[in-house]
């Protein structure tokens, strides 16, 4: 008969760091959350926009920082995740130059400086 399973330090560490992870990135979601309801909060207009920049600052520091804790494998899910919601533009590349303009010496368009 086995007796009972006993966690390393090791796995120990790990799962506490995870549970860390998760709890900042929860924090996090909630400090989003929360600036649902800035607008009605009784304060000057100058006010409430210092609060909602002071916590999507604090909100995004606290979230990266939970997902350094869970690991790249989750901190590259969330990036993807927000890639496929949030699509940026591809850059468009200059058109090439041809052999003409790169002997001349405006071959930019512009005369030296």
């Amino acid at each position: 008969m086995e007796g009972p399973v006993v966690d390393t330090p090791t796995q120990i560490r790990r799962r506490a760091r995870l549970l860390a992870g998760w709890v900042l990135v929860g924090l996090a979601i909630a400090m989003w959350c929360a600036l649902l309801g800035l607008p009605f909060l009784p304060f000057s207009v100058a006010t409430r926009a210092s609060i909602a920049v002071a916590l999507l600052v604090v909100a995004e520091v606290i979230f990266w920082i939970g997902c350094v804790f869970l690991g790249p494998e989750i901190a590259a899910r969330f990036k993807g995740l927000f890639r496929r919601f949030l699509p940026r533009k591809q850059p468009v590349a200059p058109p090439p130059v041809t052999p003409e303009a790169q002997s001349s010496p405006f071959h930019d368009g512009h005369p030296p400086r």
